[in-house]
Formats: C-alpha cells, structure tokens, sequence
C-alpha cells in the first residue's frame, strides 16, 4: 500500500470522527431543546410539591453539552421565602423575609433516565449564595416551610429519583440565629466538597474544604476569628444515625478534634466527644471578640475536653460540659507597662440543666498569677452568661514596686512595702464595659496586712512612708487600724476608716467620707497645704469630708509653734472646722473654736471663737507680725495676755488683710509694760515727764471692738508707775488716733513718782485722797502724722457743772501757775516771764 492511499484513510476516518461529533452534537442540542421544557416543567414541579412558601427563578437554562454525559439544569438567583408564621421584624442586619437565596445552582441528571421522563440528580454545585436559619423569640423557625410528602415504595407518580453523589459549595454564607437561645453564629465557605452516596440508607461521606467562621455569640461570650479554618470531616450514616469517624479543624495552627454521632428523626439527638491539646491560647484569643477582653494580650498553652449531649430543636440546647486548665500563661493589658505571668487555670465549664445561658456557668477552681516577686491565689465562679453572676475570692502577697507597674500612672508613685492578705468579691455583671455604677453595686470584704508601705501623688501634696497597718475592706468602706508611720514628714499613729471609697474614681461630684483617729508628732503648715488646695474639692470630680480626732506633740507654722494640741477637726465643700481645740504656746494656753472658708474664689475667711491664758503678749505680735498693723506693736507692749474674744479675718493669696479684722472680746494684761507708745509718747514730750515713755502697770483690763479698721478703746482705768489715769478712745489702722484722758493734776505736774517722794515723811508715805485731788481732762490726737494735746474741752465743761465756784477757780489758777493760761482773768496772779522750750503741742482752753 502505497504512502497516498494511507494518507487517505486517515484523512477519511478524522473526518467521519468530526462528522460523528457534530452530528452528535445536533442530536443533543436538537434533544435539549425537546427535553427543555419537559424537564424545568418538572422540576419546577417537584420544587413546588416540596416547599409551602413562594419560590422565585430568573431564569432556569437546560443543557446536555455543560456536563456530558450529565445533563445540567442551570437556575439563576433562586429565591426561597422564609416561613410565614415567622416573624421577620425582630431581626435586623439580615433579609428575614429569605430563607435561601442561591445565585447559580447547578443540578446534574442521569441523561439515560432523563430520556426515560425521570429525573435522577446524581450531582449539585451551589455558586455565590446565603442561607438564613432563624428563629425568633417564640421559637418558630424561618425554614419550616417543607411540606409533608408521602414516598411509598413503587409510586410511579414520583418522576424524581434521589441519586445524590457529589455537591460542591463556593462563596457561601450560613447565618444562624435562635433569639429564643440567644445564640448566633455566621460563617463564610470559600470552597467545599462532599462526596458520599447520600440516597442510601447507609453510606459514609468524606468532605474537605474551607470554612471561615465570621463570629458564634452566645450571651456576652463572642467568638470572632480572623483567619479561615480548614475542615476535614468523615462520617457514616446508617439507619438515620451519624457517626463522625474523623473530625479536624485546623486554623492558624490550632487543630481541635472531635468524634460521636448525631441522631436523626422526630428530633434531633447529639453524643459529642470533642478535645484540644496544648492548644496555643494566643493563636486561639484571636478566635475571641469580647469587649471585656480588648486591650488585653493572651499567651499559653490550653487543654480541654468536652462533651455535647441530648436532644436540640429550636427551643432545646443539648447539655454541653468541658474541663480545662492552661499552663505557662501571661498576661498584659495595653494600659500596664508589666506582664502577669506563671499563669495557671484549672477549671470547667458547662451550660447546666436548662442547657442554655441562664443556667451557664464557669468556673475557675484554680487561678494562679504573679506580677514580679507577687503572687495572687484565686477562685472565680460566673454563674448565667445572660445576666451574669460571679463570686472572686483570692489570697494577695503584694510588694509595693510590683504594684506600681499596674496602677494608673496618675493615681501616683507607689514605693516599698508588702501587702499580704485575702479578697473576696461577688455581685451580678450588668453589661461591657463594666462602668463605675456596677462596680458599687457588688459586694466586697478582705484583710490587708501592709508593712512599711511608701506612696506619694502624682502632684506631690501628700505622701506617705514606711507606712503599717491592718487594711479591712467592706463594700464600699475601707478601714486602717493600728495605723503607723510617717505621713507627710511627722510620725503618725492612730485608725482611719474611708466612706464612699469608689468616689474618687466617679466621673461625677461624690462626697468621699474620711473619718480618723491619729496622734501626730511634729506637725507643719506644709504637711497640711493639701487639705486647702481648691483642686482638692472644687475642682475635682469628688468632695472630701474628713472628720477627724488629732493629738500632736506641736504645730509649726512660721514663726508660730504650739506644743500638745489636741482637737476634733472636721472638713467640708473647702471649710476647715476645728472644734474643742486645746493647746499650749507662747508661754501660756489656749482654746479654741476655729473655721476656716476658702470655697471663695477671690479671698478666704478665718473666724476664732477662742480663750487664752497669760501668753507673751510681746511674743504673740512679733509671731504674727503685729496683725498686720502698726498701731501697738511688740517694740511697744509686753506682759502676760488672757483673753475671751471672738475674731474674723480674711486672707488674700495667703496675706492677711488688716481692714477686714473683725474683734470683739475682753482683754487682761498683768505685769504689763507700755513703752514707746505714740499717744502716750506725744503726752510725756509735752508734760516732761520722763517716766510717760515707759509705763509699768499690774494689770490692765477692758473690752475691746475692732472693726472697719478702727479699734475702739471704751472707758477703763490704769494705775502704773508713772501716773493713774482713766481712759477712752479709738485708734485707725492707718495711725491716726483719738484719746481721751482723765489723770490728776498733782501727777500731771510734778509726775507721780516725785509727788510720792515730797510726801513721804518719818511716818511714811502721806498718800491724799482721791476725792481732795484735782483732775485733769486732756484729748490726744493725731491726723495724718500731725499731733496734739489739747484739753478736752467736753469732759471739762461737764465736769465744772457738777462743781463748786471755788474748785473751778483753783482748777484755772494752777493751770495759770503752770502753764500761763487764762491771763485776761484778772482775779489770778500774773506768774513771772520765764524762757520756756518752744512746744510742739498747743493746749487750748474755753472760759466759758
């Protein structure tokens, strides 16, 4: 055979090859368009004998060439409503109203039986779709929507035959929600496959693919990973029971296995077995969305085993259990610099005999951490994951450095010490975050045991060092007993309890209640600034109402130093009171009420209710810089001070206000020294007597006012060395001053010390009595630095009334004698000339 006629043959036999194919191909698609209509009026059919809700299709396509030798009905956005008696508005976030919802759906059939008119699915692909299973607050579903259909054996009616082999799953949604379980979950399946003989009573399956689950809440606890998983699942299936042979989830190289079987009929029945070993718990956390765990940062190794069993419908859970524990854990939340670490759990969980969130529980039998060199023991129990429940107990070994690393920077700076202890807390959990009105609401107790504890604020007002006491917590009342240390600077010792506790942390003005007992060393002004800073109260989100029973061995404030203070003293809305207060200084005692008001924006108010006894008085003025006045101060006056008065005085940027002084109270001096003392000084230049510059008496008393800066003088007598002498008068802050005085003349003249001298004879002192003496009424006054001695003209005349003719000329005639007045009065001697020193002061007289 030559080389042609092969050539032929081959060329001949390709081309009957294609002329096969094609005419195969014009069969099939001249079939397709026969079967077309036959098969979608079936199948639509069938669809319709199946479900009781409206089902929607685009379009449905036939074809015999897409999948030869299988012949494919394709069908566009395939829409199957939910049920009718569901009830859809109580769902947001989803389309209710569909329960499936497939945009391409591909059936395959064995074309061999199709040809026959029945319709044998042997395969389905499932592209882009979702599928909503929910059920509301009553418990009916959205997907009871099938209708019951009766299959006998050998209906010949039944044109559709269930030979199912293989379905493939892309871009797939799967939504759950039962709000009468409160449980939800979402999943997304990127690509997944089936392979099994699903239409025999028994068979096995073998599946493989991807799942990525988007979130599984359940109460407040939420699963939210990030990362696909990779299911490989393969079970058998006989007699309406499922038996998962083998089950692995592997994602983000966790891989949880699980094995049992599920029991289908009337109901639902699960046998679960389902374990983890040494999964990793930072790779896992990732799984987990709970509010109450942002911020935080996991690590460790979790292992667990669980059970699910029983019945589950719509309305019944089955009862789930799992005991677990973690070894090697750490922990670390983004506001502490510091990690928790050595973490070890021991513990269960499980959904108790109402097998749902209510009757959820979890428990922490063992809860061991360290931070440093501390440790914390502890049990912690949660009790109905709907509206939970817990109670925490735990044994504390706390040093202070360690501490310092969790608390927040603002609280302040916490140095040495230990704190060793227990804790218990239990209450209900309203909800994430957690605010300050639930943490009230718990109940709290414990003992702390703290030694040579060191603290300071962060603004450096108040402190603490080698602090020791026994701390005792009750709800939301802290008490100190066996207090010791050093507060401040001083040595303190005594009890404190705090009220109210939780106030500090309150984003709204709360009274914080201090109550304490304490006995202080030596105490100064700067150890107690903090209680008068205005950001203490006014300013901040809290008020401090402190009542407190204070010993101390002194009180430093400037030049001021008192000694074995004793007093109850109270605080509030930025007043300082003190009450009974008793103490010792300058020489003498003193007691006191005592307020103190600086709420004011501009200026503060302090008010004495007080009594002292023989204090220096010289000593007094120079310690509190003479008031603030310069009208008697400690260059002019000494001697022992008793007084019972009542003060008040306001306080600018700290600096007293002299006008403001408000006094009223009585005033004893003994011993008392009067020196130097202007109106007195202007007396002594203008008589010559020397003895005016230094008045030395035993006592001297009166009631004295002082307001708007003017100290009124009533009426009083003074006996001293250099004359006796009754006077009244006032004297203004700013020097000027008005006297008036009532001596005797025979003093006045010669002075008081030497008219005793002419009078004493071999028999003694010859002393003239008062009522055969003369007086003298003078007025001293000085106006703007300008100062007189004049007669008091008033005083003068009321009293030559009340007298006799012959007094009032003896009166004027020693007046002329001495001083040359009344010379037009002829019925006196004129008294020689003599040189007289030039007098700054000018002393008038009325004749009348």
């Amino acid at each position: 055979m030559n080389e042609n006629s092969v050539g032929k043959k081959i060329v001949k036999r390709i081309a009957r090859f294609f002329l096969a194919v094609l005419l195969l191909v014009a069969i099939l698609f001249l079939t397709s368009r026969f079967l077309e209509k036959k098969v979608v009026q079936l199948m639509v059919e069938q669809i319709n004998q199946s479900v009781e809700v409206p089902v929607f299709i685009d379009n449905i396509e036939f074809s015999l060439l897409r999948k030869f030798p299988l012949a494919t009905l394709q069908f566009h956005n395939v829409t199957i409503k939910s049920a009718k008696e569901f009830h859809q508005t109580s769902f947001s976030g989803y389309q209710a109203d569909t329960l499936l919802y497939i945009k391409e759906l591909y059936l395959a059939f064995n074309l061999t039986r199709l040809m026959h008119h029945e319709m044998e699915l042997t395969k389905a692909y499932i592209d882009n779709g979702f599928i909503n299973v929910l059920v509301d607050k009553s418990g009916k579903a959205n997907y009871s929507v099938l209708k019951e259909m009766s299959l006998e054996k050998g209906d010949s009616s039944n044109s559709f035959n269930f030979q199912l082999k293989f379905i493939e799953i892309k871009q797939f949604d799967v939504r759950f929600h039962n709000q009468f379980k409160d449980v939800s979950a979402s999943l997304t399946i990127p690509a997944y496959k089936l392979k099994g003989e699903f239409y025999k009573e028994s068979y096995s399956v073998a599946t493989s693919g991807t799942l990525k689950v988007e979130q599984i809440k359940q109460g407040e606890i939420w699963f939210r990973p990030d990362v696909p998983a990779n299911l490989n699942l393969q079970f058998d299936i006989l007699n309406e029971v499922l038996t998962i042979k083998q089950s692995s989830l592997k994602s983000s190289g966790i891989q949880l296995n699980s094995s049992g079987t599920v029991t289908f009929g009337e109901n639902v029945k699960l046998d679960l077995q389902f374990a983890g070993d040494k999964v990793d718990v930072k790779k896992l956390s990732r799984w987990v969305a709970n509010k109450s765990l942002s911020g935080m940062e996991l690590s460790g190794y979790l292992s667990f085993k669980g059970v699910v069993s029983g019945i589950v419908n719509e309305k019944v859970s089955p009862k789930m259990a799992i005991n677990f524990s973690v070894s090697n854990g750490t922990f670390k939340h983004q506001n502490f610099d510091e990690k928790f670490h050595h973490i070890a759990m021991k513990g269960s969980y499980s959904n108790g005999n109402q097998r749902n969130i209510i009757s959820s529980s979890l428990n922490f039998e063992q809860l061991d951490l360290s931070l440093g060199k501390s440790s914390i023991n502890s049990e912690f129990k949660v009790h109905n994951f709907k509206n939970p429940s817990f109670d925490f107990e735990a044994g504390i070994h706390f040093f202070g450095e360690d501490l310092a690393k969790v608390v927040p920077k603002d609280f302040g700076a916490i140095g040495s010490g230990t704190m060793v202890g227990n804790f218990h807390a239990q209450g209900t959990i309203q909800g994430f975050p957690i605010h300050l009105d639930q943490f009230r609401q718990w109940e709290y107790s414990g003992t702390l045991k703290i030694q040579d504890a060191d603290f300071q604020t962060t603004d450096k007002t108040f402190g603490f060092s080698q602090m020791n006491g026994d701390l005792m917590l009750l709800n939301q009342n802290l008490s100190v007993q066996n207090l010791n240390g050093t507060m401040q600077q001083t040595s303190c010792r005594g009890s404190l309890q705090v009220n109210n506790y939780f106030g500090l942390f309150s984003n709204r003005q709360e009274v914080v209640g201090l109550n304490t007992h304490l006995q202080l060393g030596n105490v100064t002004y700067p150890d107690i600034t903090f209680l008068f800073t205005e950001s203490d109260t006014t300013k901040s989100d809290y008020e401090l109402e402190v009542e407190a029973r204070l010993f101390a061995e002194s009180y430093t404030q400037d030049a001021f130093k008192a000694q074995r203070l004793r007093g109850k003293v109270t605080y509030a809305k930025s007043k300082v009171q003190v009450d009974s207060l008793n103490f010792q200084s300058l020489g003498g005692t003193a007691a006191a009420q005592i307020k103190y008001d600086f709420s004011k924006p501009n200026y503060s108010l302090l008010s004495i209710d007080g009594r002292v006894h023989s204090m220096d008085i010289n000593h007094l003025l120079t310690t509190f810089n003479n008031f603030g006045q310069g009208f008697i101060t400690d260059k002019n006056l000494q001697g022992q001070l008793s007084s019972d008065f009542e003060t008040e005085m306001k306080f600018v940027n700290g600096t007293l206000v002299a006008e403001s002084i408000e006094y009223l109270g009585y005033v004893r001096i003994d011993n008392g020294i009067l020196q130097k003392f202007e109106p007195v000084k202007a007396l002594a230049v203008f008589a010559e007597i020397p003895e005016l510059e230094r008045i030395e008496f035993s006592s001297m008393e009166n009631n004295f006012l002082i307001s708007d800066g003017i100290i009124q003088v009533p009426k009083m007598d003074i006996k001293s060395n250099a004359f006796d002498v009754t006077l009244y008068g006032q004297q203004y802050f700013t020097g000027n001053y008005e006297y008036h005085l009532q001596l005797f003349l025979s003093d006045f003249l010669v002075g008081k010390a030497k008219r005793l001298q002419k009078q004493q004879t071999e028999f003694g002192w010859v002393e003239e009595e008062e009522s055969e003496r003369t007086k003298l009424y003078l007025m001293v006054q000085n106006k703007e630095d300008q100062f007189s001695v004049t007669v008091d003209k008033q005083a003068i005349k009321s009293q030559l009334k009340a007298g006799t003719k012959n007094e009032k000329k003896e009166f004027k005639k020693a007046l002329h004698d001495e001083f040359g007045w009344f010379k037009k009065d002829s019925t006196l001697t004129k008294p020689e000339k003599k040189e007289k020193k030039k007098q700054e002061f000018s002393i008038e007289w009325d004749e009348e």
